[in-house]
């Protein structure tokens, strides 16, 4: 092998290029010849024993120019020919010249230097009403029609930069041309629009334009400058409309174009009215939005008032006129104010920050008014607030507080309400009918009623003729389905002010959300119908983001979600393992019979008995869950082992001897039931809690096990799948 020395250097390599006449054209010569490198962002060029490493500047106006020099290996010059001197001095010269060291020889660079294009273009309205256009473009005394393809004299030295860009803006307005006319053509009013709008004064930029009188009459108009009054009064807004001098025959045309997300609309008289980012499409944004009736706003429109936080956003756009007057503003100053509640006096328990701004939450949504939605994650404590809440305002309570709730929650919150607000009175609704009918008989003085979903549809009669100034329902997911009985009866109550506690808003879809607000503000979203069309169906469908930023401008103040992730920062991250156990012997053999059945049984279905028999499916589809986990729940003489029996055991095991409590869950109880046998037969410790579990007895379990030594709490999934502390 061989060693060279070679220096590597951080600038650009100097070149010196030479350009000579011949005969019958040019000879472009260089004296280097050097070794290209590409790298990632720039050259490097080998010369002699040094490695320049180029600027990425150079590196973008030379790149081509020197891997072409290259393919001419140690000739080291190229033959120009005298009709391409004119591309050469226009279009590689000024690169060239800003890295190398250029001389010509006794040749008068200028004269082939391209003169730049001019260019007319002739607008003008044909009798079918669409914009036609001829375009000319000139080279001192010679004029050609690009449309018609007219030849130019090789003796003319083109622009051809400036005739690109020409065509550019050309390409970009007119798409249809007539070949014969040689004139480019426009018909569509979209596209019309677009060029009276912003086109002309692009095709001004690069030539010179004229508009026939005809054309002249097609405007763009100034937009006109719509105003909006408003004004609280008691629980209403008074609002007053100023259309700002549109007429009242094009209004409803200006609607139809606004839905249809159209960027202008097309008055009578021909002219064009910019609705786009403009006064129009705030006012019209406002009108949609509040269900307001431009067509005939020559009086004051009055509205709820819980529409005032969606309002406001909307007059923040500065488009449009307004005037607010003091109670609105005062309106809207509490609103965004709501961390300046302290406590209430007699409350036991300890609220986080997170929970403090929850609490000011519903303490300002209750002093405007207005109903919401504490939709915290599930452990982020949303009972303990709401109940806060309620101390605060207990002596504003000219009649009970009413809180809704599943059945296995209703003496959860009874204890909680009694741990940390033990002034409030609380009556529980339980018992047969006799005692609930003795219930509500009789004059009751609590200020807290709890109910459950199921009871309240029961008793729903007697709540008729009842007014609560609070009504809580905790798990609203329980009313997502508007049609359902529950629904129904948690939206016939009368109450003053309304909230609902979920962790889950929206689990499938929007209808869940506008079913909640149905029942905390009827009205605000709508009736379903029209939210369905307007932005269930756009958003869904079609992702419409109009729809979403219309939605989330509405609901946004009245809903209030936080994350462990995010406001629990000091608790570790959970941890999720996943244990596999592999069947094996008379568990695995079953487990094959079984799907080979199945397969047999669908082999030998048609496709209708496929479709009207999939509850079978279903069930046979449950049996192979069961048999994964223990084939004693389908067989009651199975005596061999279970691998996920044996692996849970295991587990349990392991984390009793760590010191640790375990919560065990199953949809299957029987399942349960087979591993409390061997948990016995291992001395560990457990209680049950399954849906045949009585609710009084529930929540003593629970505190039972929270405070004792008890190993194992075994729960079926559905009688513990909410509210369990």
């Amino acid at each position: 092998g061989w060693e060279r020395e070679v220096k590597v250097l951080e600038k650009n390599s100097e070149f010196h290029i030479c350009l000579k006449k011949e005969w019958n054209g040019y000879t472009m010569s260089w004296k280097e010849s050097v070794t290209l490198l590409e790298g990632e962002n720039r050259l490097y060029l080998i010369d002699g024993g040094y490695i320049y490493c180029t600027s990425p500047e150079f590196t973008k106006d030379m790149f081509v120019f020197i891997k072409e020099w290259g393919a001419y290996g140690k000739q080291n010059s190229c033959q120009i020919g005298i009709y391409d001197m004119p591309g050469v001095c226009g279009q590689v010269l000024p690169y060239l010249l800003k890295w190398v060291q250029f001389e010509a020889e006794d040749i008068d660079l200028e004269q082939y230097k391209p003169r730049p294009v001019e260019a007319i273009f002739s607008f003008d309205v044909n009798t079918e009403g669409a914009i036609t256009c001829e375009e000319t473009l000139l080279y001192g005394d010679f004029s050609f029609n690009p449309v018609k393809g007219n030849s130019v004299p090789v003796t003319i030295y083109r622009d051809y930069p400036g005739e690109y860009r020409i065509r550019k803006i050309v390409e970009d307005y007119f798409k249809y041309y007539d070949l014969e006319s040689g004139l480019l053509l426009l018909s569509q009013e979209e596209e019309i629009f677009r060029l009276i709008d912003t086109g002309i004064e692009e095709f001004m930029q690069v030539g010179t334009v004229y508009l026939s009188e005809r054309l002249k009459t097609i405007q763009v108009v100034a937009p006109p400058k719509p105003f909006i009054g408003v004004s609280l009064k008691g629980d209403m807004l008074d609002l007053t409309i100023d259309l700002g001098g549109v007429p009242k025959e094009e209004l409803s045309g200006l609607l139809e174009n606004y839905r249809l997300k159209k960027k202008f609309y097309r008055l009578r008289k021909g002219e064009f009215l910019k609705i786009e980012d403009t006064a129009l499409s705030v006012l019209f944004e406002a009108a949609d939005g509040l269900s307001l009736p431009l067509e005939g706003v020559e009086k004051k429109v009055s509205i709820p008032a819980y529409h005032a936080l969606y309002l406001d956003q909307v007059l923040a756009d500065n488009r449009i006129n307004s005037n607010r007057n003091d109670g609105f503003c005062k309106l809207i100053k509490i609103c965004n104010n709501n961390n300046d509640f302290e406590l209430p006096k007699g409350f036991c328990g300890t609220l986080r920050e997170y929970q403090k701004v929850g609490y000011g939450w519903l303490r300002t949504l209750s002093q405007c008014g207005f109903g919401g939605i504490l939709a915290d994650e599930m452990g982020l404590g949303k009972t303990i607030q709401v109940i806060a809440l309620l101390l605060s305002v207990k002596e504003e309570l000219s009649s009970p507080a009413l809180i809704i709730c599943p059945a296995s929650l209703v003496y959860n919150w009874e204890k909680e309400i009694k741990r940390f607000a033990p002034g409030l009175d609380i009556l529980v609704i339980s018992g047969n009918v006799e005692e609930r009918e003795n219930i509500f008989t009789n004059q009751r003085k609590e200020q807290i009623w709890v109910t459950s979903y199921d009871l309240l549809k029961r008793d729903i009669q007697w709540y008729e003729t009842m007014e609560f100034s609070y009504q809580v329902i905790d798990e609203a997911q329980y009313i997502k389905n508007a049609s359902t009985q529950s629904a129904k009866a948690v939206k016939g109550i009368r109450a003053k002010t309304r909230f609902a506690l979920t962790g889950t808003p929206v689990e499938n879809r929007l209808s869940e959300l506008w079913s909640i607000f149905d029942y905390l503000m009827p009205g605000f979203l709508y009736g379903y119908q029209r939210f369905r069309t307007e932005i269930e169906i756009p958003v869904v469908q079609s992702q419409d983001e109009t729809a979403m930023e219309r939605l989330q401008k509405m609901v946004r103040p009245f809903i209030l979600r936080r994350l462990k992730k995010d406001v629990l920062t000091d608790l570790p991250d959970k941890l999720e393992k996943c244990m596999f156990a592999n069947m094996e012997g008379e568990q695995q053999k079953l487990y094959h019979a079984h799907v080979q059945r199945i397969r047999m049984m669908l082999d030998r279905q048609s496709d209708e008995e496929f479709r009207t028999g999939k509850i079978q499916i279903l069930s046979e589809l449950t049996k192979l869950r069961q048999l994964c986990c223990d084939p004693g729940l389908i067989y009651d003489n199975y005596e061999s082992p279970s691998a996920k029996s044996s692996l849970c055991v295991d587990l349990i095991k392991n984390a009793v001897a760590g010191g640790h409590k375990v919560l065990l869950f199953s949809q299957f109880t029987s399942m349960l039931e087979n591993l409390q046998r061997k948990l016995e037969e291992e001395e560990i410790s457990y209680y049950v809690l399954t849906g045949s579990t009585p609710k009084e007895q529930r929540l003593a379990l629970v505190e039972d096990f929270n405070n004792d030594a008890t190993n194992v709490f075994c729960i079926s999934l559905k009688a513990g799948g909410t509210g369990l502390n």
